[in-house]
């Protein structure tokens, strides 16, 4: 049978805390291994203004990866939050996702100054 799993509950909150910091912190040290490559993050680089894009392969992967996000509803979660501004994101190809009242009060919080 399975357990009803309390969202607000302290314990539940520090484990998924706890798990994200460990995810973060190892995806960090796996970065770390691999040079930085600096054209991937410079706006007009040859290879990307070829292609016609006039933004850096970093800013043009974040929007694309962001927008398919947004068409698979991702963002209509209140505790999810695009780097893109929302208003240049593709709308949602789902239905509207429903959210409870014990977590509207996530909606308000903006993460991206």
């Amino acid at each position: 049978m399975a357990q009803d799993w309390n969202y607000l509950d302290l314990q539940n909150i520090r484990a998924t805390l706890i798990r994200q910091e460990d995810t973060i912190l190892f995806n960090l040290i796996e970065r770390a291994q691999f040079k930085r490559n600096a054209k991937a993050y410079e706006k007009g680089a040859d290879f990307m203004a070829k292609a016609g894009i006039d933004k850096s392969f970093v800013d043009f992967m974040l929007f694309e990866t962001e927008s398919t996000h947004s068409k698979a509803r991702r963002y209509t979660s209140p505790d999810e939050k695009p780097f893109t501004n929302r208003n240049e994101l593709p709308a949602s190809i789902l239905p509207p996702l429903v959210v409870s009242d014990e977590l509207k009060y996530l909606q308000a919080i903006e993460v991206n100054l």
